[in-house]
């Protein structure tokens, strides 16, 4: 195989997963937006588990929102420009994973208040606690697993995933077999960096000693689809970007994949403000996403202007 048959391979996968969630979003909201589906059932769920802040810092956690909404902004227009071409997704994935980390910025007082800074990797620890743990964002994005292949155990899914070719299309295979696949193979990806991390740290070594990385798979927190998002950015920041530029077949499907992306980072801030708004209420938020949405000039068509007309 080539290397442009491997990118196009590469971004199939990758835009196959996007899909699946995409597809499974327009079927949960029933007609509502997915931001908004996702925002009001996480609010609701969280509010039953946690107390209302006495005196939130709101100064932290409006800079917060606002640079997550900067770049979910940019990646709108990214996605919807009249002149994309394919080269744009050399940034796209790494503006959806910054929009959800930063915010998660905005939750740092309530989720991590010992911590001075929000690292790429407590971004991730803590969503895993929010989808493992507090258990509080509904269904795409409620599933998570444990362990790395060839040990695995699935949770939130109605059952166990079965096997599925990273090519097979998300319209003709059950959504749990298609988020088992993004879930698995993101658990090995994550085991994958930790050795190229060790083997680094060990220049004289070839390989793991036995049992290694069994013992990683083991200690390693729950994987979830935020673990994915931040795989998408490592793949375009460190790794191989050829995947969502070369390997997209033309531009139109390059902007596909790009706005299936935008969706799913949407809804999935969407949840996270859901969060947000179970400690500092709604009216909060709402008023950060009014004042944002005035200053850039946002409107209904928009991520921004769509959360200061649903935020209430």
């Amino acid at each position: 195989m080539g290397q442009r048959d491997s990118d196009q391979q590469g971004f199939q996968s990758f835009h196959f997963r996007v899909w699946s969630l995409v597809l499974e979003l327009e079927k949960c909201g029933d007609g509502v937006h997915p931001s908004e589906h996702l925002f009001q059932e996480t609010r609701a769920r969280t509010q039953k588990k946690v107390r209302m802040a006495p005196s939130p810092p709101l100064d932290d956690i409006e800079a917060g929102l606002r640079r997550g909404w900067s770049h979910l902004l940019s990646l709108h227009r990214d996605a919807h420009a009249s002149d994309f071409y394919a080269e744009v997704n050399a940034w796209t994935p790494a503006k959806a994973w910054y929009a959800i980390h930063h915010a998660f910025t905005a939750l740092l007082p309530f989720i991590a208040s010992s911590a001075k800074n929000l690292t790429h990797d407590l971004t991730t620890t803590e969503s895993a606690k929010i989808v493992a743990q507090m258990k509080v964002l509904p269904h795409p994005f409620s599933a998570w697993v444990t362990g790395a292949p060839p040990d695995v155990k699935y949770y939130g899914l109605g059952s166990d995933p079965q096997p599925l070719s990273n090519l097979a299309d998300p319209r003709t295979t059950p959504f749990d077999d298609q988020m088992g696949l993004l879930l698995r193979s993101t658990a090995d990806y994550r085991i994958e960096l930790k050795r190229k991390k060790w083997l680094r740290g060990n220049p004289s070594r070839k390989r793991l000693s036995p049992g290694m990385r069994t013992q990683w798979a083991t200690a390693m927190n729950e994987t979830t689809i935020f673990h994915f998002m931040y795989r998408l950015r490592l793949r375009v920041n460190y790794d191989d970007p050829d995947t969502f530029v070369v390997g997209a077949p033309d531009d139109d499907k390059a902007q596909w994949f790009a706005r299936n992306l935008l969706l799913v980072t949407d809804a999935l801030m969407a949840g996270v403000e859901g969060v947000l708004a179970g400690y500092v209420g709604s009216s909060e938020i709402a008023r950060m996403a009014d004042s944002y949405a005035r200053k850039r000039g946002c409107d209904r068509s928009d991520p921004v202007g769509r959360r200061a007309q649903f935020i209430r």
